[in-house]
């Protein structure tokens, strides 16, 4: 739902009428968004489960202690890959899903 809402307006007002120049940019978009939200969470969740017992506390305890030793950055570690993976699957997941839409559409008016 999001993805068709934040693509209608490209439809409607820039004119793009070809999917793979709309779906592009707004997936690049999506996946920046998502992957900068979720990287801390994943950061913490990864060093907590590797952690050994009894060396956190707790997933915020986690946190704090890696916020101390590697500062704001450490959070982002692994960031680009985690883009590039993010938004490689995405792609080719929405191209799929919209072919496969038009040809569904197809087979039915056929009918």
């Amino acid at each position: 739902l999001p993805t068709t809402l934040s693509k209608q307006p490209l439809y409607e007002k820039v004119g793009w009428r070809t999917r793979f120049r709309v779906t592009s940019p707004v997936l690049c978009v999506q996946v920046s968004v998502t992957t900068t939200l979720t990287s801390p969470v994943d950061v913490v969740k990864t060093r907590y489960v590797n952690s050994s017992p009894g060396e956190f506390r707790s997933a915020v305890q986690c946190a704090g202690v890696l916020a101390r030793e590697g500062g704001f950055k450490i959070f982002y570690k692994g960031c680009v890959p985690s883009f590039f993976r993010i938004t490689g699957w995405n792609l080719i997941m929405f191209m799929s899903y919209e072919q496969l839409r038009k040809v569904v559409a197809k087979k039915l008016k056929s009918y």
